[in-house]
């Protein structure tokens, strides 16, 4: 068993570990820098609270900066998670379905280019997907034996029901879209009490007291997930349809890091899923978990999705355990151990070919770069304008820049009414838009930076000053 799990261990770490630390950090990946900096009582109770996020992974990042501060320190934590889910997911599918399922499952984790891309990138996405398979496992094992799902005097049982009850909040915690799965695992929970858990009304009982007290421990961040969904517009996340939607699909249960003009790629991974998926009909527990959570589920957040955008890539990384799970007993119920395996290799193979791409293709915005440019060519005299307040935050971590030192050129950032726009990463000075053109005045030479785009107030200098050069790192431009 030991040696099992030191094998998937390396399996997991090989490709995540690789050039972790090669790129620089872009702009969300400074923000966890920035958030996991401030003290527990900022990240809770005060301007934490401002954050598009909970501050569940900024306060483990907090304790994680043990560790130190740079590029691969702060990327190792969501590394970590990354090399976790495939032990958990070889052990989730073993305990429903037996050994060989397990194994390729566990290769197609190990090797999948997403997986290793979020491995790869300072943010709370590993972790939640992490959370979300251990609590899958849990959810298994007490749905196994409808008798034995009530006895909590049974230690193993309570341990059971604690360990959901407490994952459950860790989770949303973590990352706000998490409400989803206990929603999906209430009404998994439903469909097994009707069909196969004799309805006990003890498990009734049990199942809304531990979900009452998950509730219970989530109204400290509630408000603030009432206010993102249902008043804050979020305008920079795309709707749910035509290509996004497409994209979005490809990237989870195809190969993303393929070339999209292979779609018979796609339609094969998915037919060994329903396979697999039909492979289950006689084992309802493995029917329910995998299927409920890596086809129900993404339904589920589609539908969501109209309301409110929850149809992104890193909102469904939690959904590829189980979806690979599917791929993975389909591959291993395939008539003759020699298909499974010439099918096993060839699709590892696939997914070690996209893990390539996704090395010499996959670019962060080059804010380290742009930070040397700046240090390099600006002067004392000069002015650096932020085009938005929280665009300063990737250049806080490269440049050591104290406010105030005549050495140093001034930073200032135009100002805004956009609630997201006052994070708690966002503390330059910020200057009223109305009051720009003055800054013509007062300086010979601005250093405009923006993120992603040519920055619209260009134009706007265009008509008032030279624009004497303009350059672009990746997605950061000056």
């Amino acid at each position: 068993m030991t040696l099992t799990v030191v094998i998937l261990l390396l399996l997991g770490a090989l490709p995540r570990v690789y050039q972790l630390g090669e790129d620089g950090l872009w702009y969300d990946e400074a923000a966890t820098w920035r958030y996991s900096h401030m003290s527990l009582q900022e990240q809770w109770m005060g301007e934490g609270r401002r954050e598009a996020n909970p501050p569940g992974f900024y306060t483990l990042q907090k304790a994680w900066h043990l560790f130190g501060d740079s590029e691969a320190s702060l990327r190792s934590l969501a590394c970590l998670f990354g090399v976790l889910m495939v032990p958990l997911s070889f052990g989730l599918v073993k305990s429903l379905t037996g050994n060989g399922p397990a194994w390729v499952t566990a290769l197609l984790v190990a090797s999948s280019a997403e997986l290793v891309c979020f491995s790869q990138e300072a943010r709370t996405f590993t972790a939640v997907a992490c959370v979300a398979v251990g609590l899958f496992w849990l959810l298994a094992w007490l749905w196994r034996d409808p008798g034995q799902a009530t006895r909590c005097r049974d230690p193993r049982v309570l341990a059971a029901w604690l360990g959901y009850g407490t994952l459950a909040t860790v989770g949303l915690y973590l990352h706000n879209t998490f409400f989803v799965i206990p929603g999906v695992a209430t009404l998994l929970a439903v469909v097994w009490w009707m069909v196969w858990g004799k309805r006990s009304i003890g498990f009734v009982a049990l199942w809304a007291a531990v979900n009452a007290l998950v509730l219970l421990a989530w109204m400290f961040w509630l408000p603030t997930v009432f206010y993102q969904a249902f008043v804050r517009t979020i305008h920079w996340l795309p709707a749910a349809e035509g290509s996004h939607l497409t994209e979005v699909a490809h990237t989870v249960f195809g190969l993303g890091w393929v070339d999209k003009r292979q779609p018979w790629i796609d339609l094969c991974v998915a037919a060994l899923a329903f396979w697999g998926l039909w492979t289950l009909r006689k084992r309802p527990v493995a029917l329910l978990v995998l299927g409920g959570f890596g086809v129900l589920a993404p339904l589920i957040v589609l539908a969501v999705s109209q309301a409110t955008p929850m149809w992104q890539t890193r909102v469904l990384l939690w959904v590829m355990v189980p979806w690979l799970g599917l791929v993975g007993i389909g591959i291993a119920r395939l008539p003759g151990r020699v298909l499974t395996a010439i099918v096993t290799v060839g699709l590892v193979g696939l997914q070690a070919r996209s893990i390539l791409v996704y090395y010499d293709h996959h670019e962060k915005a080059d804010w380290h770069a742009a930070t040397q440019y700046i240090q390099s060519e600006a002067d004392p005299q000069d002015l650096l304008l932020f085009l938005r307040a929280d665009y300063e935050t990737p250049y806080a971590f490269y440049l050591d820049w104290q406010e105030g030192d005549p050495t140093q050129p001034r930073r200032l950032a135009i100002g805004t009414a956009d609630w997201h726009l006052k994070a708690a990463h966002a503390v330059l000075k910020q200057v009223p838009q109305r009051r720009v053109a003055d800054l013509l005045d007062h300086y010979d030479r601005i250093w405009l930076v923006s993120w992603h785009k040519r920055p619209g107030w260009l134009k706007w200098f265009e008509g008032r000053a030279e624009i004497v050069n303009e350059q672009r790192f990746t997605n950061a431009i000056i």
